[in-house]
């Protein structure tokens, strides 16, 4: 079986390196104001979802123990800790936090946007060359083998600058991609589910050891990004764009809340635990909840820019010389 959660992951890596490579070419003209803005984005959603997954956790496992009795437990001051600082897919770790699996993307992501943001604000040199190399090492081995894939989003952006993709070509590509998605869906490429297998046996790469399929999936999705046409989004109303953005802004509390909710809705409806009818309770107030939260995290956003974009303004800026005073001599 295909785990098409993990696959939903990867199309987010693609799909995340366009919207930083546009947002670094568009909008951020310093590695301050760019790395402000990541880290306020991250940490305006991961900090509430954390609180949110303890609560919930402890409450939920008290009502029903056996709904969380796969969840891990032990060393819990290590798991907030690594997770708060983007280290636990570090150092030969995959410390997940509690009942949260999907926050371990966000170790991948944060480094990410690290290693791009010193590499394109950072001038030519040692400072770059030395910056860079700091973030791949801190991010280690795990999280390196899927950058790739996120690069291709930053490839796909650069490819539409270009304005020279002929119609025919991007035809070809597109048909390409659904090939591609349809024989991994299918897992019928030839001799990858051999290759996969055996790969996913070492669990040292953790959630990069789906490497192979990982890879053309990433492919695939670059392709299909290539073949659509970014100005096509002019023919779509600003009313349709703003309701689109407002549902967009809910899919990153959607994704990082969804299965801590989940779970605590199944342990205080246990009477529902193999009926149908709880997937769709489930999916309804998970939906409604995420929803309900986003406006929050969006002000907590906002002010987390505000601290974030001072206090590096205060670190980055030289201080202002004072005035001497007149030396009248002796």
């Amino acid at each position: 079986m295909r785990n098409y959660g993990h696959d939903a992951v990867i199309i987010f890596f693609v799909l995340s390196g366009y919207v930083i490579a546009y947002v670094s070419d568009r909008r951020h003209g310093n590695f301050r104001s760019y790395f402000s803005a990541r880290l306020s984005r991250l940490l305006s959603v991961m900090l509430p979802v954390m609180l949110l997954t303890i609560l919930l956790d402890a409450t939920g496992s008290r009502l029903d123990s056996y709904v969380y009795g796969t969840v891990p437990t032990d060393r819990p001051v290590q798991r907030i800790a690594s997770n708060l600082f983007f280290l636990s897919q570090s150092f030969g770790h995959n410390l997940k936090f509690f009942s949260n699996g999907p926050m371990w993307s966000l170790s991948y992501e944060f480094w990410y946007y690290a290693i791009f943001g010193l590499w394109v604000y950072l001038p030519k040199g040692k400072a770059r060359f030395f910056g860079v190399a700091a973030a791949a090492c801190i991010a280690g081995t795990k999280i390196l083998l899927l950058f790739p894939i996120w690069l291709l989003g930053v490839a796909a952006y650069h490819l539409h600058q270009q304005k020279n993709l002929r119609f025919h070509g991007s035809v070809t590509i597109l048909a390409w991609s659904c090939i591609a998605i349809l024989l991994l869906a299918l897992n019928q490429v030839p001799g990858l589910l051999s290759i996969q297998q055996s790969l996913s046996l070492n669990d040292g790469l953790g959630f990069s050891k789906y490497l192979y399929t990982d890879y053309l999936t990433g492919l695939a999705v670059f392709a299909g990004v290539v073949m659509l046409n970014p100005r096509s989004s002019k023919l779509v109303s600003d009313n349709l764009k703003a309701n689109i953005r407002k549902i967009a802004g809910a899919t990153f509390p959607l994704y990082l809340l969804h299965v801590p909710l989940i779970l605590f809705i199944a342990s205080i409806t246990p009477q529902l635990s193999s009926h149908p009818l709880l997937a769709t309770i489930s999916a309804f107030v998970t939906i409604y909840v995420c929803y309900r939260i986003t406006p929050l995290t969006e002000a907590i956003n906002r002010i987390f820019r505000g601290w974030f974009t001072g206090f590096s303004a205060g670190l980055m800026e030289p201080p202002e010389l004072q005035p001497q005073p007149p030396n009248h001599g002796p």
